[in-house]
């Protein structure tokens, strides 16, 4: 596994480090896609390490559930002190947290320092954030923060444009989840229209901003610059992934199902 996903990244094997471990988030962030198409299409697709991998070596991406789970498995094959953990969302409408394990994120431990990672963060994470409590943190646009509630085990991740005014982001659970494969029992990934499987979407990130496919739209941000495509058809849906994902039609629809 771990040669070949380093030879899809174009990576060379190193020592854990954090350097090395920042590489590798921009490097997978780069080239792997976030995308939902096995969803959209009903395919269910299962949370099986390799199988996975397999697909995203075809020149596939996958959900950030899914994305998060192969890349902490590569970390910890590489010798990184890697786990993961259940990580809820905050929902500014609902004033709320989603459900738990509807999504996660990696802790990986480095010269006893701990660094939060999500390779699959669409609009959002673009480096490794240091777990430090009160300290404010710059990951692409935007600044972070951890805290923590008295009487509560839980990690709470702020986020802010300003670096003054912190919204809520993210709960992460106290405990490691030992067995991933239990993740996808969670109702949110499986269960018939999901909001993942409501329209077609793709995300990766660019060495200067990046390009979000939806179904009628394709968004191309470049130092800060947005450009909007309006997708009148679907040829020309399939023409925009294949030009900005390297994701043809044919090989989503000849790739085994249940993927």
């Amino acid at each position: 596994m771990v040669d070949d996903y380093l030879s899809y990244l174009k990576s060379g094997k190193e020592q854990p480090s954090l350097g090395f471990l920042q590489r590798l988030v921009t490097l997978q962030t780069n080239k792997v896609p976030v995308e939902n198409l096995d969803f959209y299409y009903d395919r269910k697709p299962l949370l099986d390490v390799s199988r996975i991998l397999k697909k995203i070596l075809q020149g596939r991406g996958a959900i950030p559930l899914h994305l998060n789970a192969v890349f902490c498995e590569l970390l910890v094959q590489l010798g990184f002190s890697a786990e993961i953990r259940s990580s809820r969302s905050y929902d500014a409408g609902s004033k709320k947290y989603s459900e738990r394990l509807s999504g996660i994120g990696l802790f990986v431990n480095i010269d006893r320092a701990e660094f939060f990672v999500d390779v699959a963060e669409v609009k959002g994470l673009t480096s490794v954030l240091e777990v430090s409590k009160d300290k404010v943190m710059l990951s692409g646009s935007s600044y972070y923060r951890w805290n923590q509630q008295p009487f509560d085990d839980h990690l709470y991740l702020s986020k802010s444009r300003d670096a003054n005014t912190f919204y809520p982001h993210r709960q992460i659970e106290p405990k490691e989840i030992k067995l991933i494969e239990y993740l996808p029992e969670n109702d949110n990934f499986q269960r018939p229209g999901h909001e993942a499987s409501k329209q077609r979407c793709m995300y990766r990130r660019t060495e200067k901003g990046y390009v979000y496919l939806k179904d009628h739209e394709l968004e191309i941000v470049e130092l800060g610059n947005v450009k909007w495509v309006t997708v009148e058809n679907e040829e020309a849906f399939w023409s925009l992934s294949a030009q900005h994902f390297g994701i043809e039609k044919d090989l989503v629809f000849n790739q085994e199902a249940g993927t």
